[in-house]
């Protein structure tokens, strides 16, 4: 077995400054927003965008005919709920409540299909091994039976296939996770899902326009949602979403999201160690605890993403501008991820170099511990990998070192070099 022991100097680097809308930036963000829409046959488009002492809201597109996508419309975010539910569970943790580490055998019972010894950390890190209740036939058309069926999460349970590997062996995304991670949650404090989410985060956040169907009413405009041409307002959803629960079901605005990944970065919600615990991926996947560490057009993104039954999402925090950005659409299939790029591609371009330490932006090398390959995130540009006499061993581009083979080095020292720090790393044998 190979070991990883990282160590990071936080040293005040070149990286770049903060995204500063100007109006010419946002005259180019619009127009981005624009042709993207109308390229990717986007029906409409929401977006929220937050830097340290601004928030930026764009809409394009529409809701139905004739009336135009606005930016206090609610939309559903999908699987952005996984994280959601994951830092409710990382609040409790704090509170003393529960442990990730813990078993979740003391609040699920054990079945042929179920392994209680998985702990909480393997759900929200989608290494538990579990099938997925939400990929079988018989879900599916359950919930199509009876549109207006209310699910109670105990009932869902019966949905559960057989594992589909062993627990810890390795990552698949999985919905099972995300439903048995809300049970813990209610049955650890005795509240529903709903009013833990309005206690742990939308009330000390003012998060004022997010909401969890059925167990609480929307309050505000609901854009339409649509499937390729097809209008589905008057399909009701309140099976689908009670089916979806801790795993999909939030409504929310663009601009509750964005500032929901600000206060998660600027450590209102969880403290550094949570934090950092959240952040840490499983195996290869860039997956931590509900969230995923992601390389978009070079730029590094930490977020997720989400889809359902009409509405798309995508929700990140980008550290080389510090901006938080939610990007809600209206239409499936869809197409947040090249909405993304292209207001990527205008932040990358308006930003100029700075010396500024204000966020973590330093290189990271996971996982830990290592078996034969590496991946490095927090680096733009060129990296180079050297060992201590010098010797360089690997180099390339930061975009294409999502996966690297380290099966052949010697059992020794490397360091990571890149313009936005340096992490020496210790591998041994």
């Amino acid at each position: 077995m190979i070991y990883l022991l990282t160590l990071t100097a936080f040293l005040l680097i070149p990286v770049l400054a903060q995204a500063s809308f100007t109006p010419e930036v946002k005259a180019k963000l619009q127009q981005a927003l624009n042709t993207v829409r109308q390229t990717q046959s986007i029906r409409g488009v929401s977006v929220a965008m937050q830097s340290a002492d601004e928030m930026l809201m764009l809409t394009a597109g529409e809701s139905h005919d004739g009336v135009a996508m606005s930016s206090d419309m609610l939309l559903g975010i999908g699987s952005n709920t996984k994280t959601l539910t994951s830092l409710v569970l990382l609040r409790l943790q704090m509170k003393g409540v529960l442990n990730v580490s813990q078993s979740i055998g003391a609040w699920i019972q054990p079945s042929s299909r179920i392994d209680t010894s998985i702990t909480i950390r393997q759900l929200l890190n989608h290494t538990s091994g579990l099938g997925d209740y939400a990929s079988t036939a018989e879900y599916r058309q359950a919930v199509l039976e009876n549109a207006n069926r209310v699910w109670k999460p105990d009932e869902l349970l019966q949905f559960i296939p057989a594992p589909a590997a062993v627990k810890g062996t390795v990552w698949n995304y999985c919905n099972t996770n995300y439903l048995l991670a809300g049970l813990i949650a209610t049955r650890a404090t005795g509240k529903t899902l709903a009013q833990l989410y309005r206690d742990e985060l939308f009330a000390p956040l003012n998060l004022a326009n997010s909401f969890l169907p059925p167990e609480e009413a929307l309050r505000g405009t609901v854009a339409h949602r649509w499937l390729g041409t097809n209008d589905l307002v008057n399909t009701p959803i309140t099976s689908a979403w009670s089916g979806a629960w801790a795993a999909g079901a939030v409504f929310s605005t663009a601009a509750d999201m964005a500032q929901l990944y600000t206060s998660l970065f600027s450590g209102r919600i969880l403290d550094s160690v949570t934090l950092s615990t959240m952040l840490t991926p499983a195996f290869q996947s860039g997956y931590g605890l509900g969230i995923k560490r992601n390389i978009v057009n070079g730029t590094e993104t930490i977020g997720h993403t989400g889809e359902i039954r009409g509405y798309t999402s995508t929700l990140v925090r980008v550290p080389r501008h510090r901006v938080s950005i939610a990007i809600l659409t209206n239409n499936q299939p869809g197409s947040y991820n090249e909405v993304l790029q292209e207001l990527l591609a205008v932040l990358n371009d308006a930003t100029t170099s700075a010396t500024d330490d204000a966020e973590d932006y330093t290189l990271r090398v996971f996982p830990n511990p290592v078996t034969s390959t590496i991946r490095i995130a927090g680096a733009t540009g060129d990296i180079q990998i050297v060992s201590l006499t010098g010797a360089p061993v690997w180099s390339g581009a930061a975009e294409q070192a999502e996966a690297i083979d380290c099966s052949a080095w010697a059992s020794g020292v490397y360091v990571v070099r890149s313009r936005a720090g340096t992490t020496t790393a210790i591998i041994m044998n």
